[in-house]
């Protein structure tokens, strides 16, 4: 490939410039969150089962797009941190359900004013209208990336 084309593909990708963007928006989360000990993809998980009271890890895995092994890791450490109650599926025994704890409730009270920190200054700076056009726009780019 020569110099001309190697730049035209560093400045066109979208997976380079999807990713990069990505990693960003998840530090500033992140570094955010950080103070009342969560990372971004945990806040995600507790705040979903807030909203639905129990997940199972497989529903959990497509919901987030992370393959079960990275799921069932992420949701041993969210027990272990007794955030979440993982049991059994009453009528599979091979599944898992995650529900959230008293604990997990309140460390949500604690991280959603830094969310909402972390969240107005990603919208401040892409602007309001713009931010709810590229939200849509995502899902769509998401649904490329899936398997049929």
């Amino acid at each position: 490939m020569d110099q001309k084309t190697a730049e035209y593909v560093i400045n066109q990708c979208a997976c380079f410039h999807f990713r990069k963007a990505s990693r960003a928006v998840t530090q500033l989360f992140d570094r955010t969150l950080a103070p009342a000990g969560l990372r971004s993809t945990q806040l995600v998980i507790l705040v979903l089962l807030q909203s639905r009271k129990a997940i199972s890890l497989s529903e959990l895995s497509q919901i987030l797009g992370l393959e079960q092994s990275s799921m069932s890791r992420i949701a041993l450490l969210l027990k272990r941190n007794g955030w979440v109650k993982i049991q059994k599926d009453k009528q599979d025994q091979r599944a898992r359900t995650l529900m959230l704890t008293r604990v997990g409730s309140r460390l949500i009270d604690k991280a959603a004013p830094l969310w909402q920190k972390a969240q107005s200054l990603i919208v401040k700076n892409v602007g309001a209208a713009e931010f709810d056009e590229l939200r849509v726009r995502l899902k769509g780019v998401i649904k490329i990336g899936q398997p049929s």
